[in-house]
């Protein structure tokens, strides 16, 4: 018989543990978490122990899930089941019990999931617990061909991210990785390039090195709309220059970028996901 429960910040390792033990059998490579990947996700991303759930079965981590909180919003980071436990309601129960605490503790707020297409157990489960689909797809996207390699690249300079809210309107972001709060918690780990102009940057371009090695573009903007190639060029072909060819998008809406913008500069699509929302006091 298995039991349920919600967690407290002593439970950070059982938390990483039953992450590491629940890893999906559909995808093979996902990292392995510590202490500190939790501690920074709680950092980056409001990650609430609180908010984390765990399904145990003969002591031996059955189901996780971990989730965000911000104003308005929950957001689920991991909902992972053992592949020893598959099919046996766990996942089901751990959200429902998530949806019963939030309704009394935020009632006003939703509960978000972001989830990759290929991903059909989490689309059915989520639809069979009243979550809806809402908004636009997300993509991850991976320059394949850029197309820019002789654009000049003179204009280009090194930021820090603090400048950026001065210079730059940041918008709400359905990937919560990509909003200026989350950057600026994690400036430790980014770099910014930017488009210097007469009185200030004209465009920019936030990333980050992955733990396989890539480059990844955790943000970017520009002043002028409607957004212009040009920059964004200058700033991918310097980052090709000073890094190296082997650069990726992470989980991107077209608001943020258009995507014809991101085909023409030599980005494809890999991934996509969609958004499912519910209204935690909706049963």
């Amino acid at each position: 018989m298995a039991s349920y429960r919600f967690c407290r910040p002593d439970d950070i390792p059982r938390l990483v543990r039953a992450v590491n033990d629940c890893a999906p059998v559909v995808d093979q490579n996902t990292d392995q978490w510590s202490d500190e990947t939790f501690k920074k996700y709680i950092n980056q991303l409001d990650l609430w122990p609180g908010y984390c759930s765990l399904a145990v079965n003969d002591q031996h981590s059955a189901c996780v899930l971990l989730s965000c909180k911000r104003p308005g919003k929950i957001q689920l980071l991991e909902l992972r089941t053992n592949p020893d436990s598959l099919r046996r309601g766990h996942a089901a129960h751990l959200v429902t019990s998530l949806k019963d605490k939030v309704s009394i503790v935020a009632p006003d707020s939703y509960i978000e999931a972001i989830v990759p297409t290929h991903r059909s157990d989490l689309m059915g489960l989520f639809g069979a617990l009243d979550f809806f689909l809402e908004g636009e797809s997300l993509f991850d996207f991976e320059c394949t061909h850029f197309n820019f390699s002789t654009i000049s690249t003179e204009i280009v300079v090194q930021a820090e991210i603090d400048e950026l809210a001065e210079n730059f309107e940041f918008k709400k972001c359905l990937n919560w990785e990509r909003e200026l709060k989350s950057l600026i918690s994690t400036k430790k780990e980014i770099k910014v390039l930017a488009v210097a102009g007469i009185e200030g940057y004209m465009a920019y371009l936030a990333y980050k090195m992955t733990p396989d090695g890539k480059i990844a573009i955790v943000s970017m903007g520009q002043l002028d709309q409607p957004v212009k190639t040009i920059f964004y060029a200058m700033l991918v072909n310097k980052l090709i220059k000073d890094i190296g060819e082997s650069i990726v998008i992470p989980k991107i809406t077209e608001t943020e970028v258009p995507y014809t913008v991101l085909k023409e500069l030599g980005f494809e699509k890999t991934t996509e996901y969609i958004q499912f929302l519910c209204p935690s006091k909706i049963h």
